[in-house]
C-alpha cells in the first residue's frame, strides 16, 4: 500500500493469474506463455529480485517464475507462495461492502454519516455529503492517512501498532483533499473507513467477515487479513525487497495495522484469481451491484479507469479486464480477470526501476 495514485502507479506494471481446476481444459490455454515468461525475465534483469505469475483460464493453471525468492541464499520462488497483495485488499474489501449493500444493510448512496455518526470531523470534510458510493470509487475528497509519517516508520521498523482511531486521526489532522464527488483521487482513508463502516454493520472484525464470506466458501486457504502485530507471513513466501539509493533492504516483514483494510492482505495467485473469477462471474454479488462496481470514472492513468474497489482498462486484443494493482514495500502485484474466464496475477519482489508499458504486460497475460 502506497498513498494516492502512487499505489497504482508501481504495480499497474504487473499482471498473469490462476483458478479452480473444475472445468473442461481449454485448448491452446495460454498463447502468451512465452510472451508472459519474457516479461518476467525482464524485470528481473532490470534488477528485480524475484517475478511470479500465475495464468488461468478454466480447467487449467500454469505458474510461471524469474529470479529467486531469496537474494542471499538464491533459494527459488516456492510453489504457490504466499505474498503481500498491498491495495488488490481493496477489492475483496469492495465486494465485503456490495454484499452488505445487497443485503440491504447498506445503502450504497447513504451518507457515511448515517452508519459513522460524528466519525469524520476535519476541515472540509462533510460526512453528510460523502456517500458509500464515494469511499469506493475513491471521490470522497477524505485527506490521506498514509502519507504520516509513523506509517513510513512502520515500513521501517519501528513496530509501532495502530487502532482504528488512530489511523482516522492522522487523516483528520488535514483538510479534505476537495469536495465530495468532485473528482477521483486514489486515496487510502477511504478503505480505512469502509473497512470501519463493516465492522460497524456487521458487528464482527473485517478479518471474520473475509472468511465467512469470500476466503471460507471459495476454498481461498492461502488468503487472510492478519491481525495487528502479526508481522510474518504464515506459508511459503519469497523475501521481498526495496532500494534505498544502491543498497538493497529486505523488507518482507510488516506490520499490518497500518494498512489494514487498505492494504494488508496476504493471498497467493492461485487464490487472487480464483477469487476475481468468482466475482466478475458473479458468484459474489447481485448482478445490480456488479454493475454498479463496474460503472467507472477516469483515473490519472492512461487507458485506466476505476470502478467500486475494481481497475479497468481495454486490452490490445480488445477484452476489458478487472482487477486491481497492490504496492507494500517488499511486493508489487496486480491481479485482473477477464469475462470470458481468463485471469492473471503477477508479483513482483522489488519495484521496477523503470517505467514498463502497462498495457502490453496486461494483453501478454490475459488475451
Amino acid at each position: 500500500m502506497k498513498s494516492a495514485a502512487v499505489a497504482v502507479g508501481i504495480s499497474v506494471l504487473l499482471l498473469a493469474g490462476c483458478s479452480d481446476t473444475s472445468d473442461p481444459v481449454v485448448v491452446n490455454s495460454f498463447p502468451n506463455r512465452a510472451a508472459v515468461q519474457a516479461d518476467l525475465d525482464d524485470l528481473v534483469r532490470s534488477t528485480v529480485g524475484g517475478a511470479v505469475a500465475t495464468l488461468s483460464v478454466p480447467g487449467e493453471t500454469v505458474e510461471l517464475r524469474s529470479g529467486v525468492g531469496d537474494r542471499i541464499t538464491a533459494e527459488q520462488i516456492p510453489d504457490g507462495a504466499q505474498v503481500r497483495i498491498g491495495s488488490v485488499t481493496k477489492t475483496f474489501v469492495a465486494s465485503i461492502v456490495m454484499q452488505l449493500v445487497d443485503e440491504g444493510k447498506i445503502e450504497l448512496d447513504a451518507p457515511i454519516d448515517r452508519y459513522l455518526p460524528g466519525a469524520l470531523v476535519a476541515e472540509g470534510v462533510d460526512p453528510g455529503a460523502i456517500t458509500v458510493r464515494q469511499l469506493l470509487q475513491h471521490t470522497s475528497g477524505l485527506p490521506e492517512y498514509s502519507d504520516d509519517p509513523r506509517i513510513t516508520q512502520t515500513y521501517l521498523g519501528s513496530g509501532e501498532q495502530f487502532t482504528r482511531q488512530d489511523l482516522l486521526a492522522m487523516a483528520m489532522a488535514h483538510p479534505a483533499q476537495f469536495r465530495a464527488g468532485e473528482r477521483m483521487k486514489y486515496t487510502n482513508t477511504n478503505y480505512l473507513v469502509n473497512g470501519m463502516l463493516v465492522e460497524k454493520v456487521t458487528g464482527n472484525t473485517v478479518e471474520d467477515e473475509l472468511a465467512s464470506r469470500i476466503t471460507g466458501p471459495l476454498g481461498l486457504t492461502d488468503t487472510y487479513l492478519p491481525g495487528t502485530g502479526e508481522k510474518q507471513i504464515r506459508g511459503r513466501h519469497p523475501s521481498g525487497y526495496e532500494a534505498d539509493g544502491d543498497t538493497i533492504v529486505e523488507m518482507t516483514a510488516t506490520e499490518p495495522s497500518g494498512p489494514w483494510a487498505a492494504g494488508a492482505m496476504v493471498s497467493s495467485g492461485a487464490d487472487l484469481t480464483a477469487f476475481l473469477r468468482a466475482l466478475v462471474e458473479g458468484r459474489l454479488t447481485s448482478e445490480t451491484s456488479w454493475e454498479a462496481m463496474t460503472s467507472t470514472v477516469p483515473m490519472d492513468q492512461p487507458g485506466m479507469s476505476y470502478g467500486l474497489g475494481l481497475m479497468s482498462a481495454k486490452l490490445s486484443c480488445g477484452k476489458v479486464f478487472w482487477g486491481h494493482s497492490g504496492d507494500i514495500p517488499g511486493f508489487h502485484t496486480l491481479s485482473g480477470a477477464t469475462e470470458d474466464g481468463r485471469a492473471a496475477a503477477i508479483t513482483v519482489t522489488q519495484a521496477p526501476p523503470q517505467e514498463v508499458d502497462t498495457l502490453a504486460l496486461l494483453s501478454h497475460a490475459l488475451c
